[in-house]
């Protein structure tokens, strides 16, 4: 709108510039007597006439408003009249009457020609400052949008990192009082599924899955712990034997952390199939000593002190285990389990 615009205006000023020099050159062309002059004249009236041709063809193809055509189509049938009388003009040098008649009659079409040109160029200057206005109009409506524009993104971009970072933010410092409840040896909460972001939903649940795996395991070492208390008692009272080998089975259920407890245990297996032994020895020796006197009551003393040894070693491994055994119960009753 604005290119078309701008080429109707500069269209109808050279139009009309050419109206004004044909018609002083036509006239001082006509009414001349120098046959020269009419030559000198005469090309260059014919070019500008050739390119005003063009124009008002160019002019009638892009003139789209009733008023800008009604405009054009009046100085078309002026230029018409004129032209016609130009050429009387011409043929009627040599006579001198004829040329000041033709003459007159030229000048009042020339007048009008020039007046309906400066219409045409006034009504395209008018129509060229209304679409300067709209454009004005237009640029002013897009920065108030575009400021609009970047207001609301600017306000919805602080809305959505606000919520962005809220929701990132809340689940961490959730897990992080979890995780911290947990190294302090709080195991009663249930972990909830944590919203946000897939990546702290994921950890979420890997600390509630580390957290119910650890309540588990603690269940079992504090049940464990029992158990080897309990057992350690029997094996200080009886002095080892069959309740050692449930010692030993018990202590299978329990993790890492236990294997001083194991090693003990195998301490006293040792200690009671030592014993078993020494007590083989002894009812041995007890059936030969009608056949081999003093010495064999010496040899069954020795054994004896032997077995008391060895049942002092056992009573001291028990006593060990116990130890660990009210150690490892301590540990493990520093976390509270919900029930």
């Amino acid at each position: 709108m604005v290119v078309e615009q701008a080429e109707r205006l500069a269209l109808a000023r050279e139009w009309k510039e050419n109206i004004a020099v044909n018609s002083q050159r036509a006239l001082a062309m006509g009414l001349s007597s120098d046959a020269s002059l009419g030559g000198h004249f005469a090309e260059k009236i014919k070019a500008v006439t050739e390119r005003t041709t063009a124009i008002q063809k160019r002019y009638a193809e892009i003139e789209t408003t009733p008023e800008g055509r009604a405009g054009q189509d009046e100085l078309a049938d002026v230029r018409k009249r004129y032209l016609v009388q130009r050429e009387a003009l011409f043929e009627a040098r040599g006579d001198a009457a004829r040329t000041a008649a033709e003459g007159e009659v030229f000048k009042r079409l020339s007048d009008e020609y020039n007046g309906v040109a400066d219409e045409v160029v006034g009504c395209q200057i008018k129509r060229q400052a209304q679409t300067a206005e709209a454009v004005i109009a237009s640029m002013a409506r897009i920065r108030w949008m575009a400021a609009g524009a970047t207001l609301a993104s600017v306000v919805l971009a602080t809305v959505l990192g606000w919520r962005v970072a809220r929701s990132v933010t809340q689940p961490l410092q959730a897990l992080r009082r979890s995780a911290q409840r947990v190294a302090g040896g709080d195991l009663t909460e249930e972990m909830r599924s944590a919203g946000g972001r897939a990546e702290t939903a994921q950890l979420a649940g890997d600390i509630a899955a580390m957290q119910a795996a650890l309540r588990r395991l603690v269940a079992q070492v504090r049940d464990s712990t029992d158990s080897i208390d309990t057992a350690s008692r029997e094996v200080a009272r009886r002095g080892g034997g069959g309740v050692v080998q449930q010692v030993v089975s018990t202590m299978d259920q329990i993790n890492a952390a236990s294997r001083k407890i194991a090693e003990i245990i195998g301490t006293i297996d040792g200690i009671a199939f030592q014993t078993n032994i020494l007590a083989l020895n002894a009812a041995v020796e007890a059936a030969r000593a009608g056949e081999q006197g003093n010495g064999a009551v010496a040899q069954i003393e020795q054994t004896t002190q032997q077995n008391a040894a060895l049942v002092e070693q056992s009573a001291a491994a028990a006593a060990s285990l116990r130890e660990q055994a009210q150690r490892l119960t301590a540990v493990v009753a520093g976390f509270r389990l919900a029930h």
